[in-house]
């Protein structure tokens, strides 16, 4: 059974946003108030030599997603990695802990700004404070070249998305729409960059900070299929009547693949990601 999971809460978002704009937010819970900041760039949060260590505070429990009838729980990254393992066809020459230039950032760390950055839908002109504000809440200081890179591939992410939008300007819009669809003894999870809704299909756009080299982004999309695959199942099982339009955004080189698949190809969809069960399991 696929499960969707919109972010609904306004209210959350207005509050993300004022704290990366401004670097702090008062929140309100009941009759309590509090501040919440940002560390500065690069800084590492460390208690006050006079915090009151004898003081208690109301423990806040989060539940544990439970695995679903015994299944093992994977991310559609996942799958993504242990189809390349299995076939070998695949050489990935670039470590996700490789750095950015002259700093110390990791290339997924790269990515993750680029998706914050995007999410906040912020004007452009406050991108660069909130490249900053976001690495350095993660302890990176990015020096002026790499936030010119991450500009880069932000615009060129975001101009895609206005196009696909004013392709589609009465679709209902979901960002960062988690997705979950059983597999025989596997669960796979994932996360939608941006989908939109229409009466006949669901529009997937998932951009990629990958640096092409001397591969093909026809290349890249294949290394990535197994992700996509699944978010399209997840989706036909929440509804088997529209079919699926996924745009795989390059942002290196501007470059757009695309993949299509119709209601009737859900069989095939599962037929191949079952194929794929045993090497997740390995």
């Amino acid at each position: 059974m696929a499960r969707l999971a919109p972010d609904d809460s306004p209210r959350a978002e207005w509050a993300g946003a004022d704290l990366v704009r401004e670097g702090s937010v008062e929140t309100t819970l009941s009759e309590a108030s509090d501040t919440v900041r940002l560390p500065g760039e690069g800084v590492q949060w460390a208690p006050s030599a006079e915090a009151d260590t004898e003081l208690e505070f109301q423990a806040i429990e989060t539940p544990e997603h439970p695995k679903s009838d015994g299944r093992t729980r994977v991310t559609a990254t996942d799958l993504v990695e242990a189809a390349d393992e299995s076939s070998h066809n695949y050489e990935d020459n670039e470590s996700l802990e490789e750095t950015i230039g002259d700093t110390d950032l990791p290339r997924n760390q790269f990515g993750a700004i680029v998706h914050r950055v995007l999410e906040f839908d912020m004007a452009q002109s406050e991108w660069p404070a909130l490249i900053r504000r976001v690495a350095g809440v993660n302890g990176f200081n990015v020096p002026d070249e790499t936030v010119e890179e991450l500009l880069a591939h932000i615009d060129d992410a975001s101009s895609f998305l206005e196009g696909v939008a004013a392709q589609y300007p009465d679709a209902e819009t979901y960002e960062e729409l988690t997705v979950s669809v059983d597999m025989g003894d596997i669960q796979i999870i994932g996360d939608i960059d941006h989908l939109h809704v229409t009466p006949d299909a669901f529009v997937i756009t998932d951009y990629k900070t990958n640096r092409v080299g001397q591969r093909t982004t026809e290349a890249l999309a294949e290394h990535y299929r197994p992700q996509i695959m699944s978010y399209a199942l997840a989706l036909l099982e929440s509804d088997p009547e529209k079919d699926i339009i996924a745009n795989l955004r390059f942002t290196t080189v501007g470059e757009t693949e695309l993949f299509q698949w119709s209601r009737g190809d859900r069989e095939a969809l599962e037929t191949e990601l079952r194929s794929l069960e045993e090497a997740v399991e390995k």
